[in-house]
């Protein structure tokens, strides 16, 4: 005797669980999804060109391996002169083709100023891969990447090698736009004052900071002090003689420093088996605060969420930390990141736009990307490729958004420069392809359960001119074919929350539903609900 019919969602959730077998609520699939704290599901953002920047006038064919977008610049003094005016930033890109100098080992990248969507040369330098552990299985011309450091005065650029170094201060403020070149740029030189050879740069308390990889890896060094912007000589003042007061050293453990970053007052170096902080204490430039017993396994992988950082650690666990504490946030995705055979190429940064708040891990050798939303869950970012009807790398090798918001630039594979953001529908005109899959749910018995109906419910954003369709697919035993069914939500009748319902879905013991978002990127699913009726026996 049947027992009485039953409510309960179907739960698209992104938490990417280990096996499409399990019994569970959480999504051995999920592509090309983001979701809000309320589980409502969209597609994710789009690639489109950046400022009107053309393929051909991209920068090396072998991808973007670092982007940096200026802050913008109000009235500031020059030498005796004061200059008035905004400047909206400037955009610099680093290539990823190797070119020979140096001696045959010394090896350099090109570095473009990206202006009116042109890119200009401004100089070759700031890559050394000989002097840095690179692994054998990452192609050369991707690593080291570059990092950046802004000042008042200077864009900083390291990489391994010598430290590059642009003067941003604009002469003028004639016509500040993109579209309109300032013709007082100026091009890339190299720092100067025996700065470290290294791989990580930042700024803090008007110091340029950078960690050591030639002399001693287990230090970080730092410029003089600058005030103001009238000149950055105090920042190639530096002091690399043994014993100098210009540096801090991992103190708690002789730990060779992969990576260093600020946050806040707080200054993080990330060693191969541990984490020390470093704060200004009052009597000390800077002193040693805290140490934790989780390291880094891939140098470029930190990446700065709120008031804490977010990392792959020694373990290849997804950690996140304020300095204070720390917390594997890897969960669902554990598995896939012990399988990874290269897990130290791992580059992760932060997209951040709307309600969407997403960390995206790019994993070079296993050619995937993982993406988080904290709180959320875990989903794939990907390319369809219509040729082959699968799924390709996401293109995005390199990332940034200005401090002052809004914009995420991205650099990709081909050298083109475009923007990411939710706003664009396709990648590049091609199709973005997205679904969710639930596990197998049995309804919290192994009886036979009748689907009486399952009901959709959408939330669109934008206007249709012509009829939407999108699909809904379930199945019953792993490996089987997929049953199909067409959910058509008509053209756009004023109603911005349609209800699609289904009926008659027949018997099961275990099923596993799928939904596939149609091409229209205006379209959420806030929520899927199934009515059952389980049977007694």
């Amino acid at each position: 005797m049947p027992s009485e019919a039953q409510l309960q969602a179907i739960p698209f959730a992104p938490t990417l669980e280990t096996s499409s077998e399990e019994i569970s609520g959480g999504s051995p699939e999920a592509y090309n999804v983001i979701a809000d704290a309320r589980g409502t599901l969209r597609k994710r953002p789009g690639i489109a060109a950046y400022t009107g920047v053309a393929p051909a006038s991209a920068v090396d064919a072998a991808g973007v391996l670092g982007l940096y977008l200026t802050e913008q610049r109000v009235a500031h003094t020059t030498g005796s002169a004061t200059v008035s005016g905004t400047h909206p930033g400037v955009l610099y890109a680093v290539g990823a083709t190797v070119n020979a100098s140096g001696g045959g080992h010394n090896t350099g990248r090109n570095v473009y100023r990206i202006v009116g969507g042109v890119a200009t040369l401004v100089g070759t330098g700031t890559a050394n891969e000989d002097r840095l552990a690179t692994p054998a299985s990452i192609a050369t011309t991707r690593f080291p990447r570059p990092t950046f450091a802004e000042t008042e005065a200077l864009l900083v650029i390291a990489g391994g090698a010598e430290m590059g170094k642009i003067d941003i201060r604009p002469e003028t403020f004639s016509a500040p736009n993109f579209t309109n070149p300032n013709p007082d740029y100026h091009e890339m030189s190299f720092l100067g004052g025996c700065p470290p050879l290294a791989s990580h740069v930042f700024a803090n308390s008007s110091r340029i900071c950078a960690n050591d990889t030639q002399l001693d890896q287990t230090k970080v060094r730092y410029s003089n002090i600058t005030q103001g912007i009238v000149s950055f000589a105090p920042h190639e003042s530096w002091d690399p003689s043994p014993g100098a007061a210009g540096f801090f050293t991992a103190e708690a453990r002789a730990d060779s420093i992969l990576a260093c970053a600020e946050n806040t007052n707080d200054i993080f170096l990330f060693g191969r088996t541990s984490l020390q902080l470093f704060a200004p204490d009052g009597s000390t430039t800077f002193a040693p605060s805290v140490t934790r017993e989780v390291g880094i396994i891939a140098a470029y992988s930190p990446v700065k969420v709120d008031d804490r950082y977010m990392w792959l650690d020694h373990k290849t666990r997804w950690v996140g930390s304020d300095g204070r504490e720390w917390k594997d946030l890897g969960g669902a995705i554990q598995a896939t990141l012990d399988n990874l055979s290269t897990p130290s190429d791992c580059y992760a940064y932060r997209f951040s736009e709307s309600f969407a708040d997403c960390v995206v891990l790019r994993f070079e050798a296993a050619q995937e990307t993982l993406v988080l939303q904290p709180n959320v869950g875990w989903s794939r970012w990907a390319q369809f490729t219509a040729a082959s009807e699968a799924f390709t790398m996401f293109p995005v090798l390199s990332h940034h958004c200005r401090q002052d918001g809004g914009l995420n630039v991205v650099g990709l594979e081909n050298g083109t420069i475009c923007t990411l953001s939710l706003d664009n529908t396709t990648d590049l005109g091609s199709p973005i392809v997205a679904y969710v899959t639930t596990g197998f749910l049995d309804r919290g018995t192994d009886n036979v359960k009748q689907s009486l109906y399952v009901q959709l419910v959408f939330k669109r954003t934008q206007a249709l001119s012509e009829g939407v369709v999108c699909y809904l697919d379930y199945r019953d035993d792993l490996g089987a074919e997929w049953t199909t069914l067409e959910v058509d939500l008509g053209v756009d009748d004023g109603n911005l929350n349609p209800v699609v319902p289904f009926y008659s879905l027949g018997t099961y013991r275990r099923r596993q539903w799928r939904f596939r978002f149609p091409d229209d990127a205006g379209l959420f699913l806030v929520r899927a609900i199934e009515k059952f009726v389980a049977q007694d026996t």
